[in-house]
């Protein structure tokens, strides 16, 4: 039996009442719910007793949603940014081994996300780096994000998308579409344009996690091989093709709550390392393992009640 590693990459959010979302919030105040986020994690013995029944070995943590520094004034954000991230690296320091920080930076901004970049990952060695899925509506292949995305690829770190308010949110508002479809083609959206962009090919060494099993990108595959070539799009034919850039270049996670979902996310991304387990246990209460490419899901209440 393959057995791999099992991962949860929590993404902490920063809620909208509480923390940088709002322009007024103070860096103190983020930082300590940041704190106090990951403190609950590591010391509340029913999620210890969760993580050991489910298997779960490591978490990366991330601000979410609502943690979107993007939206702030330059200044406040790039304190706020180094605060969280510093509060991250502590936590990495005192669970090593089981906890590892995602860098927040200001992508609004070249030369500030860069030298939050150097201090984040190059000083305090956080593992990975949080971009959403747009900019504060400014789309993440601007030409100001080239440099970012070189720094990220000579830095060796992987770069995770997570969702944002997306750029129709207003349209999605009724029936909580802007959660159920929205987010998705966010990140769909966001992800096909580091393609399209070539922003991928002039990084090879970048690597993307696109999580929720890759989002609507999977299932469009055949469709964006087939019109990048017309003159609405491209005008001409990549190579390697966009299917091909996205099955062997980016990553994804379990976070669906179908398992046939997963499997088709097995199928289509190119090895079995791409497909990493799971993220968003904050939000959802289960995880899945892979046992031969076979998704499994577990209960944590009764792997634990079965030991």
């Amino acid at each position: 039996m393959t057995r791999y590693m099992t991962l949860v990459a929590v993404a902490m959010m920063l809620s909208a009442g509480s923390a940088p979302a709002q322009t007024a919030a103070t860096q103190p105040a983020a930082t300590d719910y940041v704190a106090e986020l990951i403190d609950d994690y590591h010391q509340g013995a029913d999620r210890d007793r969760f993580f050991k029944a489910a298997g779960i070995d490591t978490i990366f943590s991330s601000s979410g949603s609502f943690g979107d520094v993007d939206r702030l004034e330059l200044g406040h954000a790039k304190e706020v940014a180094a605060a969280v991230n510093q509060v991250r690296a502590d936590a990495e320091k005192e669970y090593a081994g089981d906890f590892y920080g995602v860098a927040s930076i200001p992508w609004q901004d070249t030369d500030a996300a860069i030298a939050e970049l150097d201090h984040a990952v190059g000083g305090l060695g956080l593992k990975a780096v949080l971009i959403h899925s747009n900019i504060d509506g400014v789309p993440v292949d601007a030409d100001h994000c080239r440099p970012i995305y070189a720094k990220i690829a000579e830095l060796g770190v992987p770069l995770f998308i997570h969702p944002a308010r997306s750029v129709a949110e207003e349209k999605f508002r009724d029936y909580g579409l802007e959660y159920l479809t929205a987010y998705m083609f966010d990140t769909s959206t966001a992800a096909l344009r580091l393609v399209l962009s070539g922003i991928m090919a002039e990084n090879p060494e970048l690597r993307v996690v696109h999580p929720h099993c890759g989002a609507t990108l999977p299932y469009l595959a055949g469709r964006i091989d087939s019109s990048h070539v017309h003159p609405y799009s491209l005008g001409e034919q990549m190579d390697p093709l966009p299917s091909e850039q996205l099955a062997t270049r980016f990553y994804t996670d379990t976070v669906c709550q179908n398992v046939e979902t997963i499997k088709y996310a097995l199928n289509f991304y190119d090895s079995d390392g791409q497909v990493a387990l799971p993220t968003d246990e904050g939000a959802y209460l289960h995880v899945w393992l892979l046992e031969d490419r076979e998704p499994r899901r577990v209960d944590p209440a009764e792997e634990e009640a079965g030991e």
